[in-house]
């Protein structure tokens, strides 16, 4: 459901019932998916370091950089874009629903990429997904920082704590 475009939650629980064979159990009905999903849906937020990390990178902040979103997401409810405040500050959204393809696949960044009009390996993906993010960016010719809030990141990729620390380490990178 993440790879095409569906015209609301309902058409989501359906192509996973179709998906799967399986339908909704555990005593919930269709409409009670629903509306639990819609609830989950508008109760994200944004962490409280994106919009200013976002502004003081972007074409209107201080160091005026292209900025894009690269998301495995579906296609109807996206309304987070624009009730966050996120999609101002984005020059390129690339949305799995709209390509067809789902992070890690290389496409999707190197579609990002020409959408930028930068080559991969001037772009830097920052991602909470070591799997999907870094290594996905990496894959492409793309750079990639894990965005590990909770600091376990055993892994010897590059990493930050906190959107906070994206402005240094941009100044210290050289593409």
């Amino acid at each position: 459901m993440m790879t095409r475009r569906l015209p609301g939650i309902g058409a989501a629980i359906d192509a996973i019932g179709s998906e799967t064979g399986k339908s909704p159990s555990g005593g919930w009905t269709r409409r009670d998916l629903i509306l639990m999903w819609g609830a989950a849906s508008n109760q994200n937020r944004l962490y409280p370091d994106a919009l200013p990390t976002l502004k003081t990178l972007g074409r209107c902040g201080g160091m005026g950089l292209s900025l894009g979103i690269i998301s495995n997401t579906q296609s109807f409810d996206l309304d987070f874009l624009r009730r966050d405040g996120l999609e101002p500050f984005m020059d390129v959204i690339c949305l799995s629903c709209d390509l067809g393809v789902l992070k890690p696949d290389p496409a999707i960044y190197r579609h990002a990429a020409g959408q930028m009009g930068l080559e991969p390996a001037q772009v830097l993906m920052v991602g909470d997904s070591l799997k999907d993010d870094v290594k996905g960016a990496d894959r492409a010719g793309m750079n990639g920082v894990l965005l590990d809030r909770s600091g376990a990141n055993a892994t010897g990729a590059p990493a930050i704590r906190t959107l906070s620390e994206l402005p240094g380490l941009i100044t210290s990178w050289d593409p």
